[in-house]
């Protein structure tokens, strides 16, 4: 079993892309950094380009986000527990008093308040049940089949875990002290440990199980980042910390997605959907700096060779020259202003189409002679599109 996770994060980490369809290819690994990358204004290969220029990242994709999650977002006291036709509206509203404590005492309303900012984001949100308190999962460490439609039906969800010493004599797993000796040869500063939930033959998770028969299992499994070796030398390819049986009921994570397409486990949120937009910004921003320098330089031009170098330093103000050719300014000024605004007008048109975040919706002023059943009329589809998704949110 060790040796199949070593496999299954081997080739998701740095296997080839999968096909959507063709021309189409994806990635999860690749695309969770990208979405960290330019939603905090981060460019993939530094902030210097090949010219030793500085490199100026407008963020366009923060705001998007900021608007779907404002727009879907619903409050813990929203929720209500109603009665049936013909029931008993008593047991309803104690029912109701009920879950409200609950929510208090889980702290609920944070929950929600975080899946509604991440999940515009990433376009998918996974929460975790541990121990009766949901826990969000780190997509940077969540390993799981990338074509698989939901987490219940995927080969394999894998989460990665990082501990100290400390914490992992805390917990009731086998092997404690042969993982901390194979750890300290590593000279890391956190344990690794991979949890894997999947199908497994039999015979690896119980004692005299049936090695053709397939069951649902979870293992805790320690794989060290660096080749180490136990007491007698050996290679130490991985240790098996905890293993089990487990039920789908037991199944202990909770999915959510803004937008699917077949094809991919992840969904598709905004920063994904606007990366040719916030690319091409970029590159203009980066375009309209580089000729700015070019466009404060005062350059001169003569034919006439006892002209001085430098206007400046060797010639005062009022002085006359007699001179064989003319003076004449080299223009250096930027001539394409206007096109480079008119396309950036354009990308940042095409980013509230793909995102849906038009001026009504971000409640800034229509732009003037706008008639108002044109705004009522845009406002309304909008709306109603937000709403499909608070909907979905809701279901899951």
């Amino acid at each position: 079993m060790i040796k199949k996770i070593q496999a299954e994060v081997e080739e998701f980490q740095n296997g080839e892309p999968i096909d959507i369809v063709d021309s189409f290819s994806f990635r999860q690994y690749d695309t969770v950094e990208r979405i960290i990358r330019l939603y905090n204004s981060k460019f993939e290969k530094g902030d210097i380009d090949s010219e030793g220029f500085k490199k100026y990242f407008r963020n366009i994709v923060r705001s998007p986000c900021t608007v779907a999650t404002k727009a879907v977002a619903f409050d813990f006291s929203d929720i209500q527990i109603t009665t049936a036709p013909g029931s008993n509206y008593r047991i309803a509203w104690i029912a109701d008093r009920d879950f409200k404590h609950w929510g208090k005492v889980k702290e609920f309303p944070n929950t929600l308040s975080r899946i509604f900012y991440e999940l515009p984001i990433f376009g998918s949100v996974v929460i975790k049940k541990v121990k009766g308190n949901y826990r969000f999962v780190d997509l940077r460490n969540f390993i799981v089949e990338q074509q698989a439609d939901s987490l219940d039906r995927a080969e394999y969800v894998i989460e990665q875990h990082y501990m100290t010493p400390e914490e992992l004599k805390k917990m009731k797993w086998d092997n404690k002290e042969e993982i901390l000796e194979a750890w300290r040869q590593t000279k890391k500063p956190y344990i690794r440990f991979f949890e894997r939930r999947g199908e497994a033959p039999e015979s690896e998770v119980v004692e005299d199980g049936d090695p053709n028969k397939m069951v649902r299992s979870v293992f805790i499994t320690y794989v060290p980042e660096t080749k180490t070796t136990d007491r007698f030398g050996s290679p130490v390819p991985g240790i098996v910390a905890w293993k089990a049986k487990e039920s789908l009921e037991e199944f202990p994570y909770r999915e959510f997605h803004w937008e699917k397409i077949p094809g991919r486990w992840l969904g598709i949120g905004r920063v994904e959907i606007n990366t040719d937009p916030q690319v091409r910004t970029n590159e203009l921003t980066n375009l309209r700096v580089k000729s700015s320098y070019f466009a404060s330089l005062n350059l001169w031009q003569t034919r006439d060779t006892t002209i001085p170098k430098s206007l400046i330093r060797e010639v005062a103000n009022g002085d006359v020259m007699q001179v064989m050719s003319e003076i004449t300014r080299v223009p250096t000024e930027e001539r394409n202003l206007h096109a480079f605004g008119q396309e950036e007008q354009n990308w940042m048109a095409n980013r509230d189409e793909q995102s849906m975040t038009f001026d009504v919706i971000r409640g800034e002023r229509l732009p003037a002679g706008t008639p108002l059943g044109s705004a009522q009329l845009a406002a309304q589809m909008t709306t109603s599109y937000f709403d499909t998704i608070r909907k979905n949110i809701a279901a899951s």
